[in-house]
């Protein structure tokens, strides 16, 4: 097997900051209403600045949250394993062996079909909440399914023929 290692698309930055930017869809349209109501002329810190300061704060902390698991999420095959790192403090390290592996589920939203890219949410029997092991949010449609399938039919060729690899 390889160490070839890979990292997620660029683009799955963006798409980590727009999901966390739902998340705080209900707190900014709540603060914009209530600067839409408040109709004083004079301008004070409390009224005017700080709802703006508590809107920027999380959606900058989104954004760069967003460009951390980019930059530090990477994954690789080796010995039968589906291997992923990601963390920029505190490193973590999945790895997965191809028989755990359930089900391949692939999803294209709408950023994924215009740079034609796919996620894989890899599920196996021990996923905590139904939720997948691990979720590669964007790479490129022809890797996964190929480079994912083939490795898992290697391993497989190598444990049946050759024993555990």
């Amino acid at each position: 097997m390889s160490k070839q290692t890979y990292k997620l698309h660029p683009i799955s930055s963006i798409i980590n900051f727009l999901k966390g930017l739902k998340e705080l869809i209900i707190p900014i349209a709540i603060i914009l209403l209530s600067r839409l109501f408040n109709k004083s002329d004079e301008m004070n810190f409390w009224s005017d600045l700080f709802p703006i300061l508590i809107i920027v704060v999380p959606i900058v902390f989104y954004l760069i949250s967003g460009l951390i698991k980019w930059w530090t999420f990477i994954y690789w095959f080796e010995d039968a394993e589906l291997r992923v790192e990601y963390g920029l403090f505190i490193k973590k390290k999945r790895y997965i062996p191809f028989e755990r592996i359930q089900s391949l589920n692939y999803k294209e939203g709408i950023f994924h079909q215009v740079f034609g890219l796919v996620q894989v949410m890899i599920e196996t029997a021990g996923s905590p909440n139904g939720k997948p092991e691990v979720e590669l949010t964007a790479v490129t449609s022809k890797l996964p399914q190929k480079q994912i399938e083939e490795e898992m039919d290697r391993a497989k060729f190598n444990t049946i023929y050759w024993g555990d690899p």
